[in-house]
């Protein structure tokens, strides 16, 4: 029963998880009591995109291997799997201060600070799909943010980390990404320093 069920989970997921007909039919041949736990959801950054490995060197996000060690905001090292890759209408970031654009999948989670009433921030997440359903005056609350944590050797940091995100939107034309989960707190920096959070799969709900 267990591999009936998995192929049959599979098959659904192929359809894209919702529920048709025949998705419906399918589910309802599995064993489980619900559809919870059974959908995980690509969440990824264009191929291309530069990221930092633990020992400072560059990498980029489709030549990223199971069990390798990229650097965390604290820098201490995050190790890589469940390597994913495909292709979709990714959302285009745009950031102020001249830093890089973000160009992630529209499920891809964005760590973010928003402002407060006073000075400090809030450290928050949602997806690039959710920001961009954001008014203009809302998104201005939130910043893109670089890690401040450790010194740089080599690479100068502006003494400004934090960014206003000028423009979101969605391509016209598909484009290729590629992601990966890390361990710990799910946190990794881009080549830039700029802090970036989990992509590959990302569990909508976990099993009971």
């Amino acid at each position: 029963r267990v591999t009936s069920n998995a192929y049959r989970t599979d098959v659904i997921q192929a359809l894209g998880g919702v529920e048709t007909i025949l998705e419906h039919t399918l589910f309802k041949a599995t064993a489980f009591p619900s559809w919870e736990g059974l959908f995980w959801e690509r969440a990824c950054l264009a191929k291309g995109t530069r990221l930092l490995r633990y020992d400072g060197s560059e990498i980029e996000v489709q030549d990223v291997k199971e069990g390798d060690l990229l650097l965390g905001p604290d820098g201490g090292p995050r190790r890589a799997f469940n390597i994913v890759s495909g292709e979709d209408r990714l959302y285009r970031i745009k950031i102020d201060g001249s830093v890089e654009d973000l160009v992630v999948t529209p499920n891809h989670i964005l760590v973010l600070h928003r402002e407060k009433a006073t000075d400090s921030y809030d450290t928050v997440e949602m997806t690039a799909a959710e920001f961009a359903t954001l008014s203009a005056e809302e998104r201005g609350r939130y910043r893109a943010f670089r890690s401040p944590s450790f010194e740089l050797s080599e690479k100068a940091v502006s003494v400004n980390h934090r960014f206003m995100i000028k423009d979101i939107r969605l391509e016209l034309e598909a484009t290729e990404w590629a992601g990966f989960r890390v361990d710990k707190d799910q946190l990794y920096l881009r080549h830039d320093y700029l802090v970036l959070h989990n992509s590959g799969f990302e569990e909508s709900m976990k099993f009971k």
